[in-house]
């Protein structure tokens, strides 16, 4: 039985850094069996059938279900900084279903991240599900909660005030700040631009 799964990085070695729709993050090697298996990249969503080879894990029959075109259209850092948290703050094993349906939204509903502030209530919904939070007390009350708590396609179509705007940068700027892996990212540059 095919499974989903978006590709969150390739490795030179011929492994592939997925995150599966229910197993979560894991690595495996893209195999062909008889006929010669679809290519995938970085951000495609692909249906595949896991097997073992040797011990070890194989992705066999691929299959490209999806690209992000259009988000990539939008704003293609934004989305490779997306599958970047991902890779570098889910750990492998770790089930993400959660992160799974919410970037995967983005095949569908992409220009719901058109402007910097949606981008940045993408980002704590994400940060939130990765388990990623502040270390400051001060974002740790029903603020915060009133905005996880919501989905995340309603919190993006509602207007928010001033004060809330401020609070949601702030906390998203103490998170970045106070996190130890934020200097490892290669798309680090993109969070500059957030935050404005």
């Amino acid at each position: 039985m095919k499974q989903l799964a978006l590709v969150l990085h390739q490795h030179e070695s011929g492994y592939l850094s997925l995150l599966d729709r229910l197993e979560g993050r894991i690595d495996l090697r893209a195999e062909s069996v008889g006929k010669k298996y679809a290519q995938p990249i970085r951000g495609a969503c692909i249906a595949y059938v896991p097997g073992l080879r040797r011990g070890k894990p194989i992705a066999q029959a691929i299959e490209i279900v999806a690209m992000p075109f259009n988000v990539a259209k939008l704003d293609i850092l934004f989305y490779h900084h997306i599958l970047e948290l991902v890779y570098e703050f889910l750990p492998l094993g770790a089930l993400g279903t959660d992160v799974f349906y919410l970037v995967t939204l983005l095949y569908t509903v992409s220009d719901m991240v058109k402007t910097a502030h949606a981008k940045k209530l993408f980002l704590i919904r994400l940060f939130d599900l990765l388990g990623l939070h502040p270390h400051s007390e001060q974002f740790h009350g029903p603020e915060f909660h009133t905005i996880v708590a919501r989905p995340i396609d309603t919190l993006l179509q509602e207007n928010i005030d001033l004060n809330m705007q401020e609070y949601i940068h702030a906390w998203l700027d103490d998170c970045i700040k106070t996190h130890p892996m934020i200097d490892s990212l290669k798309t680090v540059h993109f969070l500059d631009d957030v935050r404005t």
